[in-house]
């Protein structure tokens, strides 16, 4: 054999020794790899459960945010239909004044402000809002004008020009006599009483308020503005909102 030969061989036997070897690392290698790329899977599936939480909470939010528009929508659609009566107003103290004659006016809105005890023109009550009073508002609106009074034109009005339905007679409220003869049941014995029980909407308001008689007001110094047009309309009747006292203190 020749030199060149045994040179060969003896390589042949070196690369044969050291295969076994190398396959083992290349297994662990691959083993380690392998071990690596789940490890790192698991965090990753770690890390996305918090991500995952804050995007569910997130899109719950958005959907709340989406309902809450689309409900102040709706409400701002059925306020302009409605005349601007904003079921939102439900369960406040109103204060509703006649503003015009009702020659032109059905018979279904006659009747309506009879109800409401709006004989005649500037005449005014006390109304609670819910969805019942709402509705006949609705009815009668171009020809009244309502809105929220304060404390202040709640007492204005009773110690200025309140009157008491006795015996179905009007008699003038001058002192707490006639309110403590008249609603001593209901534990109302003085005229701060009977305003507290308004203002409040108390439990008795239906019985306090019909305990009054409607009040009769003046008609403004420099007049309505034109009462064929709504009060958003730069017109007199409907909804006056929180603008009713200015109205109220210049009537009496």
């Amino acid at each position: 054999m020749t030199k060149a030969e045994e040179r060969n061989t003896e390589a042949a036997k070196v690369i044969q020794r050291k295969k076994p070897e190398t396959i083992l690392k290349s297994r662990r290698t691959t083993i380690e790899r392998e071990r690596l790329r789940l490890q790192q899977g698991e965090q990753k599936r770690k890390d996305a459960k918090p991500r995952r939480l804050v995007f569910r909470r997130a899109e719950r939010f958005a959907t709340q945010f989406r309902r809450a528009e689309d409900s102040e929508k709706r409400q701002s659609i059925l306020t302009q239909a409605h005349r601007g009566i904003s079921i939102q107003d439900e369960n406040k103290l109103a204060f509703v004044v006649r503003i015009r004659g009702i020659q032109s006016a059905t018979p279904k809105m006659k009747k309506i402000l009879q109800l409401l005890r709006l004989r005649s023109t500037n005449n005014g009550v006390f109304l609670r809002l819910n969805k019942p009073t709402i509705n006949l508002l609705r009815v009668v609106e171009p020809y009244v004008t309502f809105g929220f009074p304060t404390i202040q034109n709640v007492r204005d009005l009773i110690y200025k020009c309140g009157n008491a339905r006795v015996n179905d007679h009007r008699v003038a409220i001058t002192g707490n006599a006639i309110i403590e003869r008249e609603l001593q049941k209901y534990n109302i014995i003085s005229v701060e009483d009977l305003i507290d029980e308004l203002w409040n909407l108390g439990e008795n308001f239906v019985a306090v308020n019909n305990f009054l008689w409607p009040f009769k007001l003046r008609a403004p110094k420099e007049g309505y503005e034109n009462v064929r047009k709504e009060f958003v309309k730069n017109g007199s009747y409907g909804n006056r909102g929180d603008s009713m006292p200015d109205l109220i203190q210049k009537m009496l």
